[in-house]
């Protein structure tokens, strides 16, 4: 019984930590987030338009925006696979065993 809590106890300190890095990913920042939330507001709009109000706005434009998906979505993504694998270790720790 104590392993398990020991392990469980060890399987969610590693969980806070990736939470901790997909929150600060720059995918996962503040500036990221709204400056998409434009972009989906303004789909009937040219890119030109969209463009405008970012910069209106203090936000990256859509080739910054493209270019930082590129560069860092498969960091973000493996970060979130190693997030539900701790989770999904976790729920399996604390299951009774018989």
């Amino acid at each position: 019984m104590v392993d398990n809590e020991s392990r469980r106890d060890t399987l969610s300190r590693r969980l806070a930590i990736v939470n901790e890095r997909i929150a600060e990913h720059p995918l996962s920042s503040e500036e990221f987030t709204r400056a998409r939330a434009v972009v989906a507001q303004r789909t009937d709009d040219g890119p030109q338009a969209v463009n405008a109000e970012l910069r209106a706005q203090g936000l990256p434009s859509l080739g910054a925006q493209a270019r930082l998906i590129a560069r860092r979505a498969g960091s973000l993504a493996r970060l979130n696979r190693k997030r539900l694998r701790l989770e999904t270790r976790i729920r399996e720790a604390e299951r009774p065993r018989s």
